[in-house]
């Protein structure tokens, strides 16, 4: 009997690992920076008559891998425009509105398709609203460092109103 615990101990450390060296290691924190546009269908400006407001934004994003599909995370976005909401008795001012928002991403098994849902706040100086934000990206591979583009395209439902942006992220996998 103490033969064969010993031997079946050297065996166990001598045998070689059976899991392939090429297999790729998956990657866990993903960070962008995403410059783009916000479209606003019901902002105005003052003194001009639109039907709509395109305000420049930046993005910073921040996520981690959670499971082999599933990523949670933060957006922070930066709109850079001043403009208008009318409502019935009040119009709504935007200044320069920062939006912070916590989300999850999915990303669709076999192909570079994600979808983002979340909720979050739109900080301004005027009045804070409440939003839930829908959206979807195509991730461009460059290279195997870990680098990549996004095109993308999300949906901010607000307290108020409603905006679109889309945007392209530069970012780095790690």
């Amino acid at each position: 009997l103490f033969l064969l615990i010993v031997f079946g101990s050297i065996t166990n450390i001598f045998s070689q690992d059976s899991t392939s060296s090429k297999k790729k290691e998956m990657t866990m924190n993903m960070i962008a920076f995403s410059p783009g546009l916000t479209f606003i269908p019901a902002g105005t400006i003052e003194n001009i008559n639109t039907s709509g407001v395109f305000v420049p934004t930046i993005g910073f994003d921040y996520l981690r891998r959670v499971h082999k599909n599933w990523e949670i995370g933060v957006m922070l976005d930066f709109e850079f425009g001043k403009y208008s909401v009318p409502k019935k008795y009040d119009d709504l001012k935007r200044h320069n509105a920062i939006v912070l928002a916590a989300v999850t991403a999915f990303t669709v098994p076999n192909t570079n398709i994600n979808f983002y849902g979340g909720i979050g706040v739109e900080l301004e100086q005027h009045k804070h609203l409440g939003l839930v934000r829908l959206g979807a990206e195509y991730t461009i591979r460059l290279g195997d460092k870990g680098w990549f583009l996004g095109p993308n395209v999300f949906m901010d439902y607000k307290d108020h109103y409603d905006t679109w942006a889309v945007a392209i992220a530069l970012g780095k996998e790690f």
